[in-house]
C-alpha cells in the first residue's frame, strides 16, 4: 500500500519536465553568423541595385538603340540588376554547411552516436568546458561489494541487508551491487517502504512493529560528531563508496562499494585536456569519493573538491570556475552551474541520464545522453551515446571541429564573390 502526495502534472518529475519544455533551445553560432552576414549583404544588395538601375535608365536616356520607350530596354535593365542580386546573396552558403554537418552526422550514426539536430554537432566543437557525471560516465556504472564493517553480529546486518533488497523494488547500481553480495529476502513484514530522496540521501523501510531500517550515505544518518566517519572519509579517500545501514538510529554497519572505471575514460579525457577543455565533475556521491576517481581518470585539479550539500544557488556562481569536483549537488544547482559558466563566458557542454539532470541538460550550450537514460533526458539531449560509451565523444568533437574549418573556409570563397559583385556593382557608376 502507498499514499500518493502528488500526481500528474505536481508531481517533481513533470515540473521539472515542464521547466524544461518552457526553455528555448539551443542557439546555432554558425547559424547566427550567417543570418548576420546575409543582414549585411541584403543592405549592400538595395545599394547596387540602386545604383545598377540609376545607372542604366541615366544611360539608356536618348539612346536611339535602346530607348526607354521599349520594352525590352526595361528588360534588359531587370535582367542585369537581377544577375547582380543572384551574385551578391550567397545562396548556397547555408545549403553547403548544412549538406557537410548532414554528412557528418551520418557518419557519426555508423560508430553508434545519434546526433538529434542538426547544429548540435558544431556546438559541442565549440565547447570548451564539459560537465561530466561520475556514474555511468567515467565509471561504467558497474558496482561490487569489496568490504562490510559491521558494528553488531553479521547474521543481523545480512538479514537487515536482505530485506532492504526486498522492499527495494526496482534496483539501482549501488542496490544491485549489495543484492549481489547479500541476496534478498523472500519475504519481509513492513508496513511502509521509504523511497530513495536526493534529499536525505538515503531509503529503507518501516517494520511492523514501527522500527525504522535506512539506507544511504553515512554522513546524512549519522551525527555530524560521530567518530565512525572517519571510516567512511578514510575509504572515499581511495574512491570508494560507503553506504551506512541503521535501525532506529543505531548503526548497524558500514557497506564499502567500489566503482568500476571505464577503461576508455583516461584516454577520452586526455584528448579534452590536450585540445583546451576544462573537465568539471559533477556528481551526488560523497566529494572525497569523486574526487579520488576522477585523480585516477587523470584530470587536472581533481583535489579542488566541494559539497554543494546546502550551499544556497546565489552562491554558486562564485564557486563555478574555483572547484573541479562538485558533490552532493541537487537538479537546481546542476543548472545553476551550468549557467555560472556560461555567465563566465564558457561554451558548456553536460552530459546526464537522469530526469534530476534535465534541467541543467536543456540550459547547456550541447548536452549529451545515454541510450540507457530516461525518455526525459534522451529528449532533451543533443548526442545520444547508442552504445553508452563515453569514449565516442572524441569523435564527435573532433568531426564537429572539422566540418566547421570546412565550413569556414566555404564561407570565405562565397563572402569574396559576393564583394566582388558589389565592387563591380558601384565600378560600373563612371
Amino acid at each position: 500500500h502507498c499514499r500518493a502526495i502528488e500526481v500528474g502534472d505536481d508531481t517533481y518529475a513533470a515540473k521539472l519536465t515542464k521547466k524544461v519544455k518552457s526553455s528555448g533551445g539551443h542557439k546555432s553560432e554558425l547559424m547566427s553568423t550567417i543570418e548576420k552576414i546575409m543582414k549585411v549583404l541584403a543592405v549592400a544588395l538595395i545599394a547596387v541595385l540602386v545604383s545598377v538601375f540609376t545607372t542604366l535608365i541615366v544611360r539608356f536616356s536618348g539612346s536611339a538603340e535602346y530607348p526607354l520607350s521599349q520594352a525590352t530596354t526595361w528588360a534588359l535593365i531587370i535582367l542585369t540588376g537581377g544577375s547582380f542580386g543572384v551574385g551578391i546573396i550567397p545562396s548556397g552558403l547555408v545549403l553547403t554547411a548544412s549538406v557537410a554537418l548532414m554528412v557528418s552526422i551520418a557518419q557519426l550514426s555508423k560508430k553508434q552516436t545519434l546526433v538529434q539536430e542538426l547544429y548540435s554537432l558544431e556546438n559541442l566543437s565549440r565547447v570548451d568546458v564539459i560537465c561530466l557525471d561520475k556514474t555511468g560516465t567515467l565509471t561504467d556504472g558497474t558496482m561490487n561489494v569489496v568490504a562490510v564493517e559491521a558494528f553488531t553480529d553479521s547474521e543481523t546486518v545480512e538479514k537487515c541487508a536482505r530485506d532492504l533488497m526486498a522492499a527495494a523494488g526496482e534496483r539501482n547500481a549501488t542496490a544491485e551491487a549489495i543484492f549481489k553480495h547479500f541476496g534478498m529476502s523472500e519475504s519481509t513484514d513492513y508496513k511502509e517502504k521509504i523511497p530513495f530522496s536526493s534529499a536525505t540521501k538515503c531509503s529503507g523501510l518501516v517494520y511492523n512493529d514501527g522500527r525504522k531500517l535506512l539506507m544511504g550515505a553515512p554522513e546524512y544518518l549519522l551525527p555530524k560528531d560521530d567518530e565512525r566517519l572517519s571510516f567512511s572519509a578514510n575509504a572515499a579517500k581511495e574512491g570508494r563508496r560507503v553506504i551506512a545501514i541503521t535501525l532506529d538510529g543505531d548503526l548497524l554497519a558500514f557497506i564499502v562499494i567500489e566503482d568500476h572505471i571505464r577503461d576508455s575514460a583516461p584516454d577520452t579525457l586526455r584528448f579534452f585536456r590536450e585540445n583546451g577543455v576544462t573537465v568539471k565533475v559533477i556528481s551526488g556521491d560523497n566529494p572525497l569519493t569523486v574526487s579520488r576517481i576522477a585523480e585516477m581518470c587523470g584530470i587536472e585539479n581533481a583535489d579542488k573538491y566541494i559539497s554543494l550539500a546546502g550551499v544556497p544557488l546565489e552562491d554558486i556562481p562564485g564557486i563555478a570556475e574555483k572547484y573541479t569536483v562538485f558533490a552532493r549537488v541537487s537538479p537546481e544547482q546542476k543548472e545553476a552551474l551550468v549557467l555560472a559558466l556560461q555567465a563566465k563566458g564558457h561554451k558548456v557542454a553536460m552530459t546526464g541520464d537522469g530526469v534530476n539532470d534535465i534541467l541543467a541538460l536543456r540550459k547547456a550550450d550541447s548536452s549529451i545522453t545515454f541510450a540507457k537514460a530516461t525518455e526525459a533526458a534522451k529528449s532533451c539531449a543533443d548526442v545520444v551515446l547508442l552504445d553508452n560509451d563515453f569514449s565516442h565523444l572524441k569523435e564527435v568533437v573532433g568531426e564537429g571541429r572539422r566540418v566547421i574549418g570546412n565550413i569556414q573556409k566555404t564561407a570565405v570563397l562565397y563572402l569574396m564573390k559576393s564583394i566582388a559583385v558589389i565592387i563591380l556593382g558601384f565600378a560600373l557608376i563612371p
